[in-house]
């Protein structure tokens, strides 16, 4: 389980976005180039916290609560990955201003 209670949801779901792939030949077809921004991340949360896919990326997550488990994730995106892109914005919270 990774700690997620103090990063902003929206941030954290920029973060594993960026991170994960399209799902096969439908990346050719679905994936959106396009930078998820805080508001669109916003939207979509709005929708509600347990995410299979976004923008044609699998994510399979679930933001409701004080951890991610990345188990789901990291299958997808590999081992690993969803740890180090919640780590990256914990490098961006810890960088002086």
């Amino acid at each position: 389980m990774i700690p997620i209670s103090h990063l902003d949801p929206a941030e954290v779901l920029i973060a594993l976005y960026n991170a994960a792939f399209g799902d096969g030949y439908k990346v050719s077809l679905r994936v959106d180039t396009h930078p998820l921004t805080p508001k669109l991340a916003r939207e979509v949360l709005d929708g509600g916290a347990q995410l299979e896919e976004v923008g044609g990326r699998t994510l399979r997550i679930d933001l409701s609560g004080p951890e991610l488990d990345p188990t789901a994730f990291d299958r997808h995106n590999g081992l690993g990955s969803a740890r180090k892109a919640i780590e990256s914005l914990r490098s961006e919270e810890d960088a002086p201003t």
